[in-house]
C-alpha cells in the first residue's frame, strides 16, 4: 500500500507540473508540490480507512484537507517568493504575495479532498468527484484570481477584462491540474473503490 501511494505521489506531482506547463515557472513547480502534498493527505486518508474498516469521518477528510493544503501553501509560497520578478510573458498569472499561495493551498486541499470523499456516496465516483472537483477548484481560482487584480493591486483595467483574463488562467491551470489529479486517484489510490456509505447526520 505505502508504494502505491509513493507512486500516486510522484504522477500527481507529474500531473501537477503538466497542468502549469504555460508557466512551467513559478506555476509548474507549485503544481507539482500541490499534486504531491494533497496526494500525501489521501495517503493518510487511505491508512485511515484500512485500520477503520473502511470508514472515513468528514472531520478526518477536512483535516487531512487543510493540513496537506497548508503544507502546500507554504512550500508554494517559498517557491513563489523565491521566483518573484520571474517574467511570465504578457500574459499570464500575476506576482502573487506571500499570503495568497498560502491561503489557496489550503482551500484546494480542503476542496479536492471533500470532493474526493464525495465518491463514498455515488454509484458513479468518477463522474462524481470530477464534478465536484474541477467545479470548485475553477470557482476558487477564477474568485481568487479576480479578487487580487481588483483590489490587492488596485488594477485600473477594465472589469470585464479582468474576468476573462482571470477565467482564462483558471480554465488553464486549475481545471487541468483538479482533472488530472482525479484521474490519477481513480487509477492509483487503493482506497478509491469503496462500499456506497451513507452521509453522516
Amino acid at each position: 500500500m505505502f508504494s502505491k501511494y509513493l507512486i500516486m505521489m510522484l504522477v500527481t506531482g507529474f500531473t501537477g507540473v503538466i497542468s502549469g506547463f504555460m508557466w512551467l515557472i513559478p506555476n509548474g513547480i507549485m503544481g507539482g508540490i500541490l499534486g504531491i502534498c494533497l496526494s500525501a493527505g489521501t495517503a493518510w486518508l487511505g491508512l485511515k480507512q484500512h485500520n477503520q474498516g473502511g470508514e472515513l469521518s468528514l472531520r478526518q477528510v477536512l483535516g487531512a484537507g487543510f493540513v496537506s493544503g497548508l503544507s502546500a501553501g507554504i512550500l508554494m509560497a517559498w517557491v513563489g517568493h523565491s521566483l518573484a520578478g520571474v517574467s511570465s510573458g504578457d500574459f499570464g498569472p500575476p506576482n502573487l504575495p506571500f499570503w495568497a499561495p498560502l491561503i489557496m493551498g489550503i482551500l484546494y486541499g480542503i476542496a479536492i479532498h471533500w470532493s474526493y470523499y464525495q465518491r463514498r456516496f455515488s454509484i458513479h465516483p468518477l463522474r462524481q468527484t470530477m464534478f465536484y472537483a474541477c467545479g470548485i477548484c475553477f470557482l476558487l481560482k477564477t474568485a481568487g484570481t479576480f479578487i487580487y487584480l481588483c483590489i490587492t493591486e488596485k488594477s485600473h483595467g477594465e472589469t470585464s477584462g479582468m474576468l476573462i483574463g482571470s477565467v482564462m488562467l483558471s480554465l488553464l491551470g486549475a481545471v487541468p491540474f483538479a482533472f488530472m489529479w482525479v484521474i490519477v486517484a481513480s487509477v492509483l489510490d487503493p482506497a478509491w473503490s469503496c462500499p456506497i456509505q451513507k452521509h453522516e447526520d
